[in-house]
């Protein structure tokens, strides 16, 4: 074979490659491209803009969308989602995946109500929106679905909880318990108030008191002795533990263990001890009021009315939060709450240690306007809020203190401003950096402030004179010097 026939042969079979090569790459492509064109779910949230796009976007099947005949509704959408609201099979249930993608679609439609159609899973959904926002969720002409079907859940894994036998070793506690909790119990004097709990420094205790009763008793590291048999402040968790059996309760965010006896709980937590008293009566004229003011469908308004009689007839609740549309009223002892939309939730929280007939209080739970939290207890989840609350308001004030050079600082003290919507400070709190003075706060409007010394406080309350804050002893007084806070300030 001739060299011209040899190069003739070798460029053929190199032809012969490369166009196999193309092939190969117009195919895939094509694949590639009807894949695309098969596959119109947006591969980043942010490139949503139709219902189309939402519906796929989060993997259910969309088929279509028309004008809805519905009065108040623009248009029902047609779909097979991804799951069902509720799996009755495993008790699974998908509040979140419906909320989400329920809320999405109504941002595309720029908030006006609209209704999903899911034959295969027989669901008809009406999503009512107004004002900006999604205001109703009722599936299959159920309101607060969700709500009434974990309701529906807590009461049927109901179990009450068990009381674990613990005996009382301190004499004080002993004494408080034989009191009934009497609020006119005499701990001597106390060195401070802070964050409604008197504060007894060198007994070592913290105790607050609600109405008549003594509401929570705190050991601190100061107390001396054991408060139950073989326990004191000093003990570990882990001893605890292998002394009286696996915690009741147990929140390890917070490095809490508790029990529950028949006279109290007992909470333990890093080197304090927590005491609150089992409530004992009944709250059969919770259900009687309720029942006389809240109709079905019942609105914001009535609810409010509601905590309004509701307070004036039951004056010992532990917290009543009312800012802007935030409110919430908690009654831990009776495991009772409401809110209003506070924590995503809104209603009458019903808690395992609710002081009601089982009976009564699962024909209440019938209605959304209740919800069932019946596998937790309200005295434990109050707990956690202190000890959440203490932890982060002492990090706050440390962060603030460092920061905070245009005001001077104390070696003695980190302090923190608690302040409203518009930024005026209403309280100053004052947190001991080495527990050997008591924490302490100024509750009151507050303009302007600066440290004196490593204890004395200075701010003026937006009156002629500025005042002096002593933290040895927590005594207020008067400056008679003119302008004394802005040269303190100055020099």
């Amino acid at each position: 074979m001739s060299s011209r026939e040899q190069f003739l042969k070798e460029n053929i079979k190199k032809g012969i490659i490369i166009l196999a090569a193309i092939m190969v790459i117009l195919i895939i492509f094509f694949i590639a491209f009807s894949n695309i064109k098969n596959d119109n779910s947006p591969k980043e949230y942010s490139s949503i803009q139709t219902v189309q796009d939402v519906v796929e976007y989060y993997g259910s099947k969309y088929i279509s969308q028309d004008y809805s005949e519905e009065p108040g509704y623009l248009i029902d959408i047609n779909v097979v989602f991804k799951v069902a609201p509720y799996v009755e099979e495993t008790d699974e249930v998908n509040r979140e995946y419906y909320e989400n993608i329920l809320e999405d679609i109504a941002k595309v439609l720029s908030y006006r109500s609209y209704i999903v159609i899911d034959d295969e899973n027989s669901l008809f959904i009406r999503v009512k929106c107004g004002d900006g926002i999604l205001k109703e969720i009722i599936i299959n002409d159920i309101s607060d679905y969700f709500t009434y079907i974990e309701s529906e859940l807590s009461m049927k894994t109901y179990k009450e909880i068990k009381n674990k036998e613990i005996s009382v070793t301190s004499e004080l506690l002993n004494n408080i318990i034989q009191s009934e909790w009497d609020s006119n119990f005499d701990f001597g004097e106390k060195n401070s108030r802070f964050n409604n709990y008197e504060l007894f420094l060198n007994q070592g205790i913290k105790v607050r008191r609600i109405q008549d009763k003594i509401y929570n008793i705190i050991f601190t590291d100061r107390y001396v002795g054991d408060i139950v048999e073989g326990v004191s402040t000093s003990t570990s968790n882990s001893e605890i533990i292998s002394k009286y059996g696996d915690p009741t309760f147990e929140d390890e965010e917070n490095g809490i263990i508790g029990y529950k006896t028949k006279n109290f709980y007992i909470f333990f937590e890093e080197d304090e001890i927590s005491v609150y008293r089992v409530y004992s009566g009944k709250i059969n004229d919770f259900f009687k009021l309720a029942d006389n003011i809240l109709v079905k469908g019942y609105k914001t308004k009535e609810l409010l009315n509601f905590m309004n009689e509701l307070t004036y007839m039951w004056k010992d609740y532990e917290t009543y939060y009312y800012s802007g549309s935030e409110v919430f009223l908690s009654y831990p002892h009776k495991g009772i709450e409401i809110k209003i939309n506070y924590d995503n939730e809104n209603g009458i929280l019903i808690y395992n240690n609710v002081k009601s007939d089982f009976t009564q209080v699962e024909n209440h739970l019938k209605d959304t306007s209740y919800t069932a939290k019946l596998n937790i207890d309200s005295m434990f989840e109050a707990e956690k809020r202190r000890v959440s609350k203490r932890k982060e308001l002492i990090e706050n004030a440390e962060k603030f203190s460092l920061e905070d050079e245009e005001h001077g600082r104390s070696y003695t003290y980190d302090n923190y401003p608690i302040k409203d919507e518009s930024g005026s400070i209403y309280s100053m709190k004052f947190i001991s950096k080495d527990e050997n003075y008591p924490d302490r706060e100024i509750n009151g409007t507050i303009v302007d402030y600066a440290w004196n010394d490593n204890t004395h406080f200075v701010y003026n309350s937006g009156g002629e004179r500025d005042l002096s804050m002593d933290l040895e002893n927590g005594y207020i007084s008067e400056v008679l010097e003119d302008n004394y806070l802005e040269n303190i300030k100055n020099r």
